[in-house]
């Protein structure tokens, strides 16, 4: 069961402490049973989010509906509790053993499809679509609730991870400062008082310039006869290529025309005229079982997208509108979103303006989510969010949106010529990231200048369309002629040369054809899946223009790269579970791990049976170094320099041993060395009478070690020494604080607990929609859990223990007390003596 992590939240991103919150069967109201907590106990369904408006639960694998419920906020979120593992692998096995590899680079792509890891018990497994690595700052202890300070939580994130896209979960972090490292996507960053929404990072300077007019060809010629184009002309078209149609939007009706045609004389049939329903530009087609729906702007404002069947000889009527964008002057309502469906049938895009501005945003939806949760407001249930960069200007609005489930592909453009009117395309990243783009576009203006007077020269709408070979290509629609004389054609850009690559086909499970070409912004050749690093497994090359990875090779595997080397030349080695092994055959002495530095070695380690050797060469010293929890950079505390000596990397700060864990038996040829210079002490005084007192009443003792007894029973030996207990006694029992003095020390410590892992194996079900058809499979995959339990490492306790070498000194000081308060009283008595023997004498004499 996979645990989820979510923050119930208001419009403006604040949190909700104490929602209630369902989990519910995907498009239902049944609630779902079997739910867990973070501690792995039963947890009732509803149930509560905390006082932070932190949701935590996890289920049976699935896809759910999680509603959210507190006063007048109610939202729903689809909440998918699986990872796709197996069923791509499974497809491309099968079609391995079919035999319908057709060439040596389907032989190539079925071997890079496989993976198995070095060591013993490893097993076989495939590559699937899904291979991004998933970074959040939560892994970093961020708490995205909008008020912790997250800000040491994005630096540790960015000193490790840098140029990736980071899915911030719909999160707010509150940050000091702008983090630009990564792309942030789907979330919020707030510094001080203001919230921004991140789509998308900063664009890099020097975007790619792309002249999407070198490689055009005319692919569809409709001309004003037979009813077909009316004086208003044409504002968006759209292509069925699964029924071989293309739609028309003209104004209050649609047409439709046979795809496989050039010139377009009439349409097949048309709805009928007097339709209310929408508005004025936008037309994309959506795919369900056994038929189509069409989407374009609404008629209730440009903020709102409508889903209808197309019905010929009737007029449009749309009971599903859909809201995209926020009112309130936040968004302009008239402005058309203009809404765009992806090749992959993934996403649903559209296009707002910011109200009172030229600022355009184009926001990106699931579409198979936004269908479940059905008509309504979805202004926040975007997936990305992102600004268009300049595109847009007062003359130039934007007329054509268009994805290929990777890039995403807008067109501005006013309708006639000049320098103030000059078509523009730039391309996207799906996330947002500017990767390409050309400020004059010419597209279709050669054609318009013959047109009737010549003065109209207007884009009208954007798709992406297969071609024969099995790339795609950017189709351009081209409004022109007078309202007497309306033409509009399609064109096709880069027909020769495919803009995306398509690495593995599939045809029901079966592979049918590998394409490798190259795309806009992204030259690379990869065994990949549907969407770039979004799930599978392989081996991605990359050419220098790439985002992500520029001028890199990835390997991954399961859900996370398992070695990345960049450009320069760095390469990361990861496991997500398990062992990360880097393993050598080679001889059994010798080195089998050399380390170089600019061409020279200074490092090396060999493994034998009997030891592992780290080497320092060339003059090079070992260090050993520590960071704190959250630092990313360590510090050097020890160091074996290169003569041998082992060092401490600053004076008298490390210790050997603690307290509860002690050194067993030092051995030496000499005695140790302790600081003695006058310098370095302070109130120098004679020892106390009081102080010697004390110590002379300390007993000497033989005694027996306890875990000796243990360990060695009547072998243990005898030894000789002090009892620091009652070194205490002493000295307290002559009114002396005994901790004032160095040579008593007492320790405590508390119980040191660690938690129990452990691995265990479960089923993974795998169903994955594959040209219409479910691939469906189970997987046994390791996974690694906290068993609840804890280990006692270190049990509480306390040691007294005394500083012999400052008690031997004490000693030594009561002796030559002892000593020299003999020698005078034998002195006093001498000289008595003498004087008595003196006066006997003289009564003598």
């Amino acid at each position: 069961m996979e645990l989820k992590t979510y923050f119930a939240q208001e419009r403006n991103g604040d949190v909700m402490p104490d929602a209630v919150c369902y989990l519910y069967q995907r498009g239902s109201e049944t609630l779902v049973n079997g739910l867990q907590d973070s501690r792995g106990l039963a947890l009732p369904n509803p149930f509560m989010a905390d006082d932070k408006g932190l949701i935590q639960f996890a289920a049976p694998n699935g896809i759910y509906d999680l509603r959210v419920v507190k006063g007048a906020r109610d939202y729903r979120i689809a909440s998918q509790l699986n990872d796709l593992t197996e069923a791509i692998a499974e497809a491309a096995a099968q079609a391995n053993r079919a035999g319908q590899e057709a060439d040596r680079s389907e032989a190539a792509v079925a071997e890079a499809d496989k993976f198995q890891q070095a060591g013993a018990g490893a097993v076989m497994r495939s590559l699937k679509n899904k291979a991004r690595e998933l970074v959040s700052p939560l892994d970093y202890g961020a708490q995205g609730n909008g008020s912790a300070n997250d800000t040491a939580a994005f630096t540790a994130l960015e000193a490790e991870f840098r140029h990736r896209t980071v899915d911030l979960g719909g999160l707010t972090y509150r940050v000091e400062s702008h983090f630009s490292g990564n792309i942030y996507i789907n979330g919020c960053l707030k510094i001080g008082t203001t919230t921004y929404r991140k789509g998308v990072a900063e664009t890099p300077a020097g975007a790619l310039q792309q002249d999407f007019s070198a490689n055009v060809g005319l692919r569809y010629d409709i001309q004003a006869v037979n009813g077909s184009l009316t004086s208003r002309g044409a504002q968006a078209f759209a292509l069925d290529e699964r029924n071989r149609h293309l739609f028309l939007l003209e104004g209050d009706r649609i047409n439709r025309y046979p795809m496989d045609g050039d010139d377009l004389v009439s349409p097949i049939d048309a709805s009928s005229a007097g339709g209310t329903a929408l508005g004025h530009q936008g037309l994309a087609v959506e795919y369900i079982p056994g038929d189509i729906r069409l989407w374009s702007t609404s008629s209730v404002g440009g903020r709102y997208a409508a889903r209808f069947q197309y019905v010929p000889d009737l007029p449009i009527t749309v009971s599903d509108v859909y809201e995209l964008f926020d009112g309130n002057n936040v968004f302009a309502n008239s402005t058309s979103c203009s809404p765009a469906i992806s090749t992959c049938g993934r996403f649903l895009l559209a296009h707002g303006t910011r109200y009172g501005t030229y600022i355009t945003v184009v926001r990106v939806f699931d579409l198979e989510r936004m269908i479940a949760q059905g008509p309504g407001d979805h202004t926040n249930n975007w997936l990305y969010e992102w600004e268009t960069q300049g595109l847009v200007d007062a003359n130039n609005p934007l007329q054509g949106l268009a994805c290929d489930g990777s890039n995403v592909y807008c067109m501005a453009g006013g309708t006639g010529f000049g320098a103030t009117v000059n078509k523009r395309m730039h391309v996207f990243t799906i996330t947002g990231q500017l990767i390409s783009k050309d400020s004059n576009v010419t597209i279709g203006r050669a054609n318009a200048l013959l047109d009737a007077t010549g003065t109209r020269w207007e884009p009208e709408g954007l798709a992406v369309a297969h071609t024969s070979g099995g790339g795609l290509t950017l189709m351009v629609g081209i409004l022109s002629g007078d309202p007497s004389n309306r033409r509009f054609r399609i064109y096709g850009c880069g027909l020769s040369k495919p803009l995306l690559a398509t690495a593995l086909d599939l045809v029901g499970n079966h592979k049918a054809r590998i394409v490798s070409t190259t795309a806009v912004g992204r030259d690379f050749l990869a065994a990949r899946g549907r969407n770039d690093l979004n799930s599978g497994s392989g081996t991605n090359w990359y050419g220098k223009n790439d985002p992500v990875q520029p001028g890199g090779l990835a390997d991954f595997t399961g859900n996370l790269t398992r070695r990345v080397t960049t450009e320069t030349g760095t390469t990361l080695f990861k496991a997500d579970n398990g062992v990360a092994v880097l393993q050598t055959d080679g001889p059994a002495s010798g080195q089998h791990v050399q380390f170089f530095r600019n061409g020279t070695q200074y490092g090396a380690v060999n493994v034998s049976t009997v030891d592992i050797g780290l080497h320092a060469l060339n003059g090079a010293a070992v260090r050993f170094a520590t960071a704190g929890v959250g630092q990313l950079t360590g510090t050097t505390r020890w160091m074996v320099e290169n003569a041998g000596s082992l060092l401490p990397f600053a004076d008298a700060a490390y210790n050997v041993g603690r307290p509860d864990l002690r050194i067993g038996t030092y051995y030496g040829s000499t005695s140790s060395i302790s600081t003695s210079d006058q310098t370095m002490k302070d109130e120098i005084q004679d020892i106390d009478d009081l102080v010697l007192d004390a110590w002379a009443k300390v007993q000497y003792q033989k005694y027996k070690f306890m875990d000796a007894l243990q360990r060695k029973g009547d072998g243990a030996r005898w030894h000789i020494g002090v009892i620091a207990q009652r070194v205490k006694s002493a000295f307290e029992g002559t009114d002396l604080d005994p901790f004032e003095y160095g040579l008593l020390c007492h320790d405590i410590w508390e119980d040191q607990y660690e938690p129990v892992m452990a691995y265990r194996t479960v089923d993974k079900q795998v169903d994955v929609e594959v040209n219409g058809e479910i691939v469906s499979g189970i997987t046994k995959v390791q996974e690694e859990y906290d068993t609840g339990a804890l280990r006692l490492v270190v049990k509480a306790g306390e040691r007294y223990g005394i500083r012999y070498e400052e008690a031997l000194c004490l000693e030594a000081a009561l002796t030559r007390r002892t000593i020299n308060r003999a020698e005078r009283h034998n002195h006093a008595q001498l000289s008595e003596l003498k004087a008595r023997i003196a006066a006997i004498e003289g009564r003598v004499i």
